[in-house]
């Protein structure tokens, strides 16, 4: 089974090509192109724009997407938080904020990228260049946090809703325990899904394969999310982030 571009023959396409494309990223085409591509076919508009040599507006596509959803996350959420609790929320250093987020988040792409590959690739049809997985993964990692704050407006809009429609009862059902954990499981099996769809295409795998790979890859990544999290919180690495920005 071949796809046009599947053997990796795209020029430098080995790991030192990432080092140099991110060093030479060139976005010929905007972010409100590509966006409209992914729109029309995420994962064939993504696999399009990955095997394409001439596409180098990844890093970008991406950076977008991250200031959008970090942008999201310290403004709305503190709002609504505001809003739904009728009490002003302990305000934070918001660069501080933003800059574990990013670095957050790179780190976990890299992480991704790197456990990705491998471990796609052993079963893999479709024979992908290191190079276009990270192109791909950095399209379909932003489309995923504009996806995820598409999910998180329905879940606050379903609050307000149910909160004003229903008064104490409506109250009530958003803060049960169990219907929270429910909301949060169903948005997991959701990305699962998601990512066994979007993966199994790009990479030409057999479902027998791909469940077990992406729950593989998926734990890797929480994992490399903890670890962050906890090496970003240690006070003298703080200290370091609060004096940089």
């Amino acid at each position: 089974m071949t796809e046009p571009g599947a053997n990796g023959h795209e020029s430098g396409a080995g790991w030192r090509a990432i080092a140099a494309d991110v060093l030479s990223a060139d976005d010929n085409i905007g972010f409100f192109g590509a966006l409209r591509r992914l729109a029309r076919a995420p994962v064939d508009g993504a696999i399009a724009l990955a095997e394409n040599p001439a596409y180098r507006g990844h890093q970008k596509f991406f950076a977008t997407c991250l200031t959008i959803w970090i942008s999201f996350g310290l403004i709305v959420v503190p709002w609504f938080l505001t809003w739904y609790l009728e009490e002003q929320q302990a305000g934070g250093d918001d660069r501080v904020a933003a800059l574990k987020l990013t670095i957050l988040q790179y780190f976990e792409l890299a992480v991704i990228v790197v456990a990705g590959f491998f471990i796609y690739r052993f079963g893999a049809t479709i024979k992908r260049s290191p190079l276009s997985y990270y192109k791909f993964a950095l399209l379909s990692s932003g489309l995923a946090l504009l996806l995820s704050i598409l999910i998180l407006t329905v879940r606050l809009v379903g609050i307000i809703v149910l909160s004003e429609g229903l008064g104490d009862l409506g109250s009530e059902i958003v803060e049960n325990p169990w219907v929270i954990l429910a909301v949060n499981l169903l948005t997991l099996l959701i990305a699962l899904a998601l990512l066994i769809a979007v993966n199994k295409r790009y990479w030409g795998l057999r479902t027998r394969f791909v469940v077990p790979a992406t729950i593989a890859v998926a734990s890797i990544d929480l994992g490399a999310v903890v670890l962050g999290k906890m090496l970003l919180d240690v006070p003298a690495v703080s200290n370091v982030l609060q004096y940089v920005s």
